[in-house]
């Protein structure tokens, strides 16, 4: 829209310009045809002066011209005279008279349309100039509207960048965080996995605590008889060899499980190690 209004203001001043050069050449033109005019006047004046000279010294006394506009009238007055020596020369200023007033009839027919056609541009220039100034004025306002929406966009493309970057600070963020879930998540699965295998040791640690504690017990229930049976011999039989492979048993079957059990609390010292360490 812009633009077609410049072009259309260009438009416009270069016609404005044209018609102001016309009417110039019209100006000028209409002063060299009122010269011209002015002139032929005076030779009328010059001529009708002559022609009246002419006519007294015919008639011998003084006597008024014909009226203006009548070089026919001119003509037959002074056809049937006898003229002087220098009638030659006053016929043919009567003939110059007669061309010069048509000349000056057809000057002054042209003069009035150049004067018509100058007034006629003078209104057009008029209407011309004002349309222009219209258009300078419509223009500049467009011109405003547009700067005042450059600075609106740059402040929104100001704006979009600010947020751009923004969104982009959020974006790194979120990523880390993102990341940070998912080793989070790694870590809790992995937790779990040994929070599983740390169940499973202790159970097992349990079932290996609850063994020795029974074999302990068997082992002090069997010496706790033997001492009895020891301070009364005569109400007690001596252990028999069975009796002691089975409690030699017993005892090495708790060693056994005091030893897996001595695995299980390192294994589980281990896990909770790997847990604490993450």
């Amino acid at each position: 829209m812009a633009s077609r209004s410049r072009s259309a203001a260009i438009v416009l001043a270069v016609l404005v310009l044209a018609l102001a050069s016309f009417s110039l050449h019209s100006l000028f033109q209409l002063r060299r045809q009122r010269t011209e005019l002015d002139l032929l006047r005076a030779r009328e004046q010059k001529a009708r002066a002559a022609f009246a000279e002419l006519e007294r010294q015919r008639q011998g006394q003084p006597s008024a011209p014909p009226a203006s506009g009548e070089p026919g009238a001119l003509l037959r007055a002074a056809g049937p005279i006898a003229f002087p020596q220098d009638a030659a020369a006053r016929l043919e200023e009567l003939r110059l008279l007669s061309q010069t007033q048509e000349r000056l009839s057809s000057t002054e027919a042209s003069l009035r349309e150049v004067e018509a056609r100058t007034s006629d541009l003078e209104t057009r220039l008029s209407a011309l100039t004002q349309e222009n100034q219209n258009l300078r004025q419509a223009a500049q306002d467009v011109s405003e509207k547009l700067d005042t929406s450059g600075r609106m966009v740059a402040a929104l493309e100001t704006e979009m960048k600010s947020r751009n970057e923004r969104l982009q600070q959020l974006e790194a963020q979120n990523k880390e965080i993102r990341a940070r879930n998912d080793q989070l998540a790694r870590q809790q699965e992995q937790n779990r996995t040994l929070g599983f295998e740390m169940e499973e040791l202790q159970r097992r640690r349990e079932v290996y605590l609850t063994n020795i504690l029974r074999r302990y017990r068997e082992v002090t229930d069997f010496y706790r008889s033997l001492a009895l049976r020891l301070e009364n011999p005569r109400e007690g039989s001596a252990p028999t060899n069975a009796e002691l492979a089975r409690i030699q048993n017993t005892i090495t079957l708790a060693d056994e499980d005091l030893r897996q059990l001595h695995a299980l609390n390192q294994q589980m010292t281990g896990l909770q190690r790997k847990m604490g360490g993450r």
